[in-house]
């Protein structure tokens, strides 16, 4: 249920810039995007590690303790949502007093009507927090107490009401302030579904008092969560380096252009959660050198999925962006065309091992070195290439990032640093994928087909170039036929 949960969620980051890109002005899907982009990271840095402690604290303690405990953390996250809405609402009164700022990055595209607004929408998305923020501990808490069902049809409702609360009013040809008023209103709908599952969860509960108090709650949930907040971050530099650099137009086409495909890049993270139970005990019984073997043995698998997939992108970078959010966005193919080559590395799920092997503060020293390979190779290329600057530093500071998480893994297990990256598999694997990739855009360069066309002809003959090559060469085995079949004919579900 809960990965049912979160496949949903994914359709939901799939649909909704589709939709979204697609009905909405270039300037209108700025504004909008500015406004989560700076939201979604101020309520992470307010509230990461903050829902995870009710997994630490709550065990072992009976349900009167448990409960005055929950309302303990809902309280703090109470406190950060009260300060995010502070914050927002100081920005919306700069924004305000400052019409210069707003013509700068609205530009004449927006509709005078919205530009206008602008000011007034930062101050309805100020109460955001406060209908947002303060349930985010429920699907850990659902979890905790037993109700695995509930915490998955929690996510799923939402993902689904989210989506819809902008994808609707969007179809449906309203402006952004409706927009914003659908989502508070959801907000609204979600915070009391939250308040009557808590009720239910804690039905009978006594009030009592208990130890643990804000500074141990936030004590512990910060170091927590500071790996996930440095992660975020360093994920969202670009979009703020572009934003701080161009008008809404072209934050919306940055925007469209760093979509990512959201089922190959979660691929490699969902064989490590797969594979963590059995590699943590391999690790505990100092079979460090097992347990590499068997992670080494999952990214060859993993990349005959994600690179001969991934590449079918690269070569079609326009025809997926005239597909999937109309001619106006091509200018943005490159941007998307580096984020896929991005995902040629993201194979492999390098933090699952390090956190396995009990040594999670390596994770946060790769993330860490990961956001200042970024930002000392995005702003100088921002700065001499421009829109595309932030995309291609991204890439290249990558791979330095990759180097150091093996190195972090070799630090934890003992396992030497040359063995630790099945570099030779993949390395086979990547070339296979590059010499049918070399075949479709052969097919793409030759044609003059519509962008449908194009990317189907170009998929059809890189996949089975790459088949075939596979085949000769052994890299793709028969065992990975049959279990392609299985996945085609759902037996894998069975």
């Amino acid at each position: 249920m809960l990965v049912i949960g979160r496949a949903l969620a994914t359709l939901s980051d799939i649909f909704v810039p589709i939709v979204i890109l697609r009905v909405l002005g270039k300037s209108e899907v700025g504004i909008l995007g500015a406004l989560m982009l700076v939201y979604g990271t101020l309520a992470q840095l307010l509230t990461s590690g903050i829902p995870e402690t009710v997994a630490y604290f709550l065990p072992t303690r009976t349900l009167d303790e448990r409960a005055a405990l929950s309302r303990r953390v809902v309280s703090a996250l109470t406190v950060m949502a009260a300060i995010a809405s502070v914050l927002m609402a100081l920005a919306a009164c700069a924004v305000w007093l400052s019409p210069a700022l707003v013509a700068r990055f609205a530009t004449d595209q927006a509709t005078p009507e919205v530009t206008r607004a602008l000011p007034g929408m930062l101050l309805a998305m100020s109460l955001y927090p406060l209908l947002d923020m303060p349930p985010r501990m429920m699907p850990n808490l659902l979890v905790q107490e037993g109700y695995v069902t509930s915490s998955a049809g929690l996510s799923i409702f939402k993902a689904l009401g989210g989506a819809l609360a902008l994808m609707v009013p969007a179809a449906l040809g309203a402006d952004l302030r409706w927009l914003v008023a659908a989502t508070l209103a959801f907000g609204v709908i979600y915070l009391v579904a939250c308040g009557l599952m808590f009720r239910t969860v804690f039905v009978g509960a006594k009030p009592v008092v208990v130890e643990v108090g804000f500074k141990q709650i936030f004590s512990f949930g910060f170091p927590l969560g500071l790996t996930d907040i440095v992660g975020m971050v360093n994920n969202s530099i670009d979009r703020f380096l572009i934003l701080g650099a161009y008008p809404a137009a072209r934050y919306a086409e940055y925007q469209a252009g760093a979509w990512q495909i959201p089922v190959l890049t979660s691929i490699a993270y969902s064989v490590g959660t797969a594979y963590r139970p059995r590699l943590v005990e391999l690790f505990k019984t100092d079979r460090a050198a097992e347990a590499i073997q068997i992670w080494r043995a999952s990214i060859a698998k993993v990349s005959l999925l994600v690179m001969p997939t991934t590449l079918i992108f690269v070569v079609c970078a326009e025809e997926t962006m005239e597909l999937l959010f109309s001619q106006q966005y091509v200018v943005a193919a490159n941007v998307f065309r580096f984020f896929s080559l991005l995902t040629l590395g993201r194979v492999a799920a390098y933090g699952t091992v390090i956190v396995s092997a009990g040594r999670p503060r390596l994770v946060l020293e790769a993330a860490a070195l990961s956001l200042v390979a970024n930002v000392l190779v995005s702003v100088p290329l921002l700065w001499f290439i421009g829109f595309n600057g932030p995309a291609l530093g991204t890439l290249i500071a990558f791979v330095p990032n990759v180097m150091f998480y093996c190195y972090a893994i070799s630090r934890a297990t003992g396992v030497p640093y040359r063995d630790v990256f099945p570099l030779r598999a993949w390395s086979r694997v990547l070339a296979l994928s590059v010499v049918a990739a070399a075949a479709a855009t052969a097919v793409k360069l030759g044609t003059d087909w519509n962008a449908a066309t194009t990317l189907g002809a170009c998929a059809i003959v890189l996949l089975t170039t790459f088949g075939v090559l596979g085949t000769l060469t052994g890299t793709v085995e028969r065992s990975d036929w049959r279990f392609l079949s299985d996945i085609v004919r759902l037996r894998v579900f069975r």
